[in-house]
């Protein structure tokens, strides 16, 4: 298969179905996003040594992609689903690592080890995938379990951080005022 198709050159591309839409396009915005979220999470992977969570961020890379591809206007079939299920299996697994950090007390900053500071990165990111995916919500009316995939997610990786600096026995970083 070729890679270039030279259709793009003049700011178009394709949803799925073949409809050609701007590259400007909400849809097509909050896609890049998504995009560019699984390409942190993949970085950040790289910088982790614990195969599980390597394997469950590999899932969520998963689940991103499908979210991008709803939005690019693929059917909801059985390959390409986003439930509830997938929202509750993030909350499972923030409580479970929640029940082994000590209690958050103080705002925390990005900081203490490189994969630690990874995570946040792909939080950060995906906070601004969220916002592309609620404007994109505003206008196509997307299936609510995607935006509160998204949201949860920003938590999980959130919870991941701090997980994964406990691993490590590095301290936080907290916030102090100047």
């Amino acid at each position: 298969m070729q890679i270039y198709t030279k259709k793009g050159d003049a700011g178009q591309t394709s949803l799925y179905g073949g409809s050609g839409i701007s590259k400007s396009a909400l849809p097509i915005h909050a896609c890049g996003e998504l995009d560019e979220l699984n390409a942190f999470i993949g970085a950040a992977c790289s910088r982790l040594g614990d195969q599980q969570i390597v394997e469950k961020l590999q899932q969520v890379q998963s689940t991103v992609f499908v979210i991008g591809a709803i939005i690019a206007g693929a059917k909801n079939n059985d390959s390409l689903q986003i439930t509830v299920q997938h929202v509750e299996e993030l909350e499972k697994s923030i409580d479970a690592m929640e029940a082994e950090l000590a209690p958050l007390r103080n705002f925390i900053l990005p900081g203490g080890s490189e994969a630690v500071c990874s995570i946040h990165v792909a939080r950060a990111v995906c906070r601004r995938a969220e916002r592309a995916v609620v404007a994109c919500d505003e206008i196509q009316k997307l299936p609510p379990v995607l935006l509160q995939y998204i949201n949860r997610l920003s938590d999980y990786l959130f919870v991941l951080a701090r997980f994964i600096g406990k691993m490590q026995h590095v301290e936080e970083v907290v916030w102090k005022t100047r």
